[in-house]
């Protein structure tokens, strides 16, 4: 207790025991004397106080002095809650974690300091906010409502948007219960991952590279040993079709001819995977690559229509033969994915210093757990003997070396796009 408390108490004991109801009138004009900053705040609550005081002073002087030291227990107790209030929402607006709470029908009632940050706007602009607008994807808050509606809580990834664009987060929500358990609003946690995506993103990169090295080290091998059997057996098969001349011995030798083509194309591309031969750079024309290339498969695409859109695209540094791979594979895919009747578009254009090729089709899709892995080696979802799963990791690997990249798109049962987005002058390492 301080001493002007002290001194404060003894004048106005003094005072009740003197002169009676001057005690309310003498502890008013006081009070304020000393804590006269807080007058403006209190006026009105400490006028009607001061007058109950009086009025019961003159009545009952004791009575009087016990109202007075309740309504100071009650001061000590708002400044302490006060306080704590302070000190509570210090902690709020000091974490990294962006913090509001919603009405059930996800109207914003409060955020903290991280939260107004995270969505780029002021905690005005915030409050009162559908939380629907602070999604990428609308419909995404609306699917989290109905999981929070049915369980009570909700933990998952999304994607918000941001003042400086969208970013991916963690959000948790959980529902607000008061003293009787019962729900009163729901409160949200969000936590920015970008920085845990992004290094995420470099150690699936790393260890993708260190697997390719290792794949294709064991692939070079491997295509090595397969080759000279094979040799052998293309050899003296040809030169037992050219000495029988029974026909159906003909016939299981050329059945023996095609396989071992088949069983050659693969060796081929193992040794093509395991080489990662550097592009030889040339001028390159994409729009009269692809209709060759479109051209040469156009017979295997019974039942498929093909819509072709070329913008205008300047020549881009590259090796036209790589580029050829990289665009049969991505097309024949496509083709393989549709089960009969279907429709491939491939679209060209041009980015801010880059241009694109865009190969969607109408076909199967691809599962959303299998995206990550489609461009890993040996990886396929396609049927024994269908596929040897090299060909999108040999596309792959050739666009990276031209300094581009590859983006997919698919969903399941509905179709695929690969987009092949390439520089148009080629970086210099």
């Amino acid at each position: 207790m301080g001493l002007a408390d002290s001194l404060r108490r003894y004048l106005l004991g003094v005072t009740i025991s003197l002169f009676g109801i001057t005690v309310s009138a003498a502890y008013f004009g006081y009070e304020y004397v000393i804590f006269g900053g807080e007058f403006l705040h209190h006026i009105l609550e400490d006028l009607y106080e001061h007058i109950t005081i009086i009025i019961l002073t003159a009545l009952f002087p004791l009575v009087g002095f016990i109202v007075e030291r309740s309504i100071e227990e009650r001061r000590r107790f708002e400044a302490a809650l006060r306080e704590q209030s302070e000190f509570v929402s210090s902690i709020l607006n000091t974490v990294d974690l962006g913090i509001f709470t919603t009405t059930f029908d996800g109207h914003i009632l409060s955020c903290n300091r991280s939260a107004t940050e995270m969505f780029g706007c002021s905690e005005e602009e915030l409050i009162g906010r559908c939380i629907d607008t602070l999604f990428e994807d609308p419909s995404q808050a609306k699917r989290i409502a109905r999981v929070v509606g049915e369980r009570g809580r909700f933990d998952g990834e999304v994607v918000l948007r941001g003042g400086s664009g969208s970013f991916p987060a963690y959000l948790s929500i959980r529902r607000l219960l008061d003293a009787g358990g019962n729900a009163r609003a729901l409160l949200g946690v969000v936590r920015d991952i970008t920085t845990e995506k992004e290094r995420e993103r470099l150690e699936r990169k790393v260890y993708q590279a260190e697997k390719l090295a290792s794949i294709g080290q064991l692939a070079a091998g491997v295509a090595h040993e397969i080759n000279n059997p094979l040799t052998s057996v293309a050899l003296i098969t040809e030169q037992l079709l050219r000495e029988v001349e029974d026909e159906r011995v003909r016939r299981k030798l050329r059945i023996i001819e095609e396989q071992v083509e088949g069983a050659a194309r693969i060796a081929r591309s193992l040794l093509n995977f395991a080489r990662q031969v550097a592009p030889e750079i040339g001028d390159v024309d994409l729009n009269s690559l692809l209709e060759r290339v479109t051209e040469e498969l156009g017979v295997q695409m019974k039942g498929i229509t093909l819509r072709k859109n070329f913008g205008e695209l300047p020549p881009i540094k590259g090796d036209e033969l790589q580029l050829r791979q990289v665009f049969t594979n991505i097309l024949l895919n496509a083709i393989q994915a549709i089960d009969g009747t279907g429709e491939i578009r491939v679209t060209t254009g041009r980015g801010e210093g880059e241009v694109f090729v865009q190969i969607c089709d109408t076909g199967r899709g691809i599962p959303r757990e299998h995206l990550s892995r489609i461009f890993e080696p040996f990886f396929t979802t396609k049927e024994l003997g269908k596929g040897t799963g090299l060909g999108l990791a040999i596309a792959h690997g050739i666009v990276e070396r031209h300094g581009g990249r590859i983006e997919v798109e698919s969903t399941p049962g509905e179709g695929t796009c690969f987009t092949v987005l390439l520089p148009v002058e080629r970086e210099k390492k």
